[in-house]
């Protein structure tokens, strides 16, 4: 026996108890006899996807989806299937083994290195990008996880201070490198102060300074009262959570000329951040000491030591190179 039955779009439940008056003529021992039959049975309704908490969110600055998969009228047996679609309905990306809930970065965002849909950094400038700026427009889900259900147009989420735009957000971060002496005997040490501004308009954040020193000097210590700096032989890497905008940092490298090296001595030290910068020119500052040839420290001097041990704030030698690195920046300007 074959019934039909319309479930209508007022209907809210799991389930539907059909009752069956079932009749039918059966002839035994060469008689006629209706039979009659009472059958309940519950008819379950069709297997469904509830795919209607698909939503735009932003985590630390990046967009994401929000979702959740309802299943109705059955229990999956596996994981999910989500199809990304654009505002045209064309197949952007395959997620397969998903969840059934949990977020998707959006397409064409990228945590590391930083980017959005729609937008490209070009010589330290964030600019419109027309490959992917169609991302933008919104996205639609088709989702599997035994039947299939399409999602409502899903919009990308407008910036806001929780959602960065790339064209709103940015922090000139400059860097200053100085000596604490241009002529350094062979034999004796010295101290390269680097100083690290934020020039706004934003705050800065996740700042990186690095700096290789020459393979022909040798580093004792590096200190900073904000960075938190280490090394492996040479090499100087210092990290800072953020930056308010006009703010300075001081990283201090002591440095010792053995006996035999001379000449000039020239070193770099770069910084980045996390935020875009649309200034990379001031990234980099280069430095250079004069070793003499055959010139030594005079004997029973401590001029080296104190530099090394003085605290980057409390010694006048830090106070006259930071003195040098702000009229080199007014320079600059």
């Amino acid at each position: 026996m074959l019934v039909t039955v319309q479930v209508t779009d007022s209907f809210i439940g799991t389930s539907i108890t059909n009752v069956v008056d079932a009749s039918a003529l059966l002839k035994v021992q060469g008689e006629e006899k209706e039979v009659t039959d009472d059958d309940d049975e519950v008819t379950p309704l069709e297997p469904t996807l509830d795919v209607g908490a698909f939503e735009p969110v932003c985590v630390g600055d990046f967009p994401y989806i929000g979702y959740t998969i309802v299943p109705k009228g059955f229990t999956p047996a596996g994981s999910a299937t989500i199809e990304i679609l654009d505002a045209d309905m064309q197949l952007v990306e395959t997620l397969n083994d998903q969840p059934l809930s949990g977020q998707i970065l959006w397409p064409g965002a990228s945590l590391d290195p930083a980017d959005w849909p729609g937008w490209q950094l070009e010589n330290g400038v964030w600019v419109e990008d027309e490959t992917d700026q169609f991302l933008r427009e919104g996205l639609f889900f088709r989702v599997t996880v035994n039947p299939t259900a399409t999602t409502a147009l899903v919009p990308y989420p407008e910036a806001t201070e929780a959602c960065a735009d790339p064209a709103q957000t940015s922090a000139d971060l400059e860097i200053l490198k100085a000596a604490t002496a241009a002529t350094v005997p062979q034999g004796s040490t010295f101290e390269w102060i680097l100083e690290v501004i934020n020039n706004g308009p934003d705050l800065a954040t996740e700042i990186v300074v690095t700096d290789n020193v020459p393979a022909n000097l040798r580093v004792d210590d590096v200190r900073s009262n904000t960075f938190d700096c280490t090394r492996q032989g040479n090499a100087v890497t210092c990290t800072l959570d953020e930056l308010a905008v006009g703010a300075s940092a001081f990283i201090g490298i002591d440095v010792t000329v053995p006996i035999g090296t001379e000449g000039n001595i020239s070193n770099t030290a770069d910084v980045s951040g996390r935020v875009p910068d649309p200034n990379p020119n001031n990234n980099s500052d280069n430095d250079v000491v004069n070793v003499p040839t055959g010139v030594l420290p005079d004997t029973g001097s401590d001029m080296g030591n104190t530099l090394r041990t003085a605290g980057l704030i409390l010694t006048a030698g830090l106070a006259l190179v930071v003195l040098a690195l702000r009229r080199r920046r007014e320079q600059v300007a």
